[in-house]
């Protein structure tokens, strides 16, 4: 019974992570993507986007491309933010209960390079080498994948411990008293 505040601060965090049913976010939220070509070239672009406000519409504060199919120009690189090269004002993402629904972002040169994210499309140009990945099977031709906020997952081990912690706590209790002094 001495173990029963550890019991139920246990049990409140397994229901709470249950209960969530979705990860936390943090806000602002970021996300990986991922598109593959249909069109044109054929291939995968992948990147990731920062700083987008949950449950409403926002700008991106960074948009990067961490790999593509065909040669990435420099001065493209994974640590190469794109939004500093955004054209014409497009930046703009709809973020709903941490799901992607809207998206409107254009980036690029014309003598480099050029990366689309719309609700129609995923288009990723190299100028250079005249090669094109473009997925025009609207937004659900792009994945967005939410990264989880590093608080959540802290969350999630401590509940871990402290369930294993009353676990073994339990199982001392029923051991008899030999048992314990062997073991100690």
């Amino acid at each position: 019974m001495k173990h029963a505040p550890l019991a139920l601060a246990a049990a409140a965090v397994a229901i709470a992570l249950i209960a969530a049913g979705q990860p936390a976010f943090a806000d602002p939220l970021d996300f990986d993507f991922t598109f593959t070509g249909d069109k044109v070239d054929p291939g995968t672009v992948t990147g990731e986007i920062e700083g987008l406000t949950n449950n409403g519409t926002s700008a991106a504060t960074a948009v990067f491309i961490t790999s593509a199919t065909i040669p990435i120009p420099s001065p493209i690189s994974p640590t190469y933010n794109l939004v500093q090269n955004v054209l014409g004002g497009t930046n703009s993402f709809t973020v709903t209960n941490g799901v992607v629904t809207a998206v409107n972002f254009a980036a690029g040169n014309d003598s480099t390079y050029g990366l689309s994210l719309g609700t129609n499309s995923g288009v990723f140009v190299n100028h250079s080498t005249v090669q094109v990945i473009a997925n025009v099977n609207s937004l659900s031709g792009i994945t967005f994948t939410p990264v989880p906020e590093p608080s959540a997952l802290a969350l999630l081990g401590t509940g871990l411990f402290v369930v294993g912690l009353v676990g073994r706590a339990s199982r001392r209790r029923r051991l008899p008293p030999d048992a314990l002094r062997s073991s100690a």
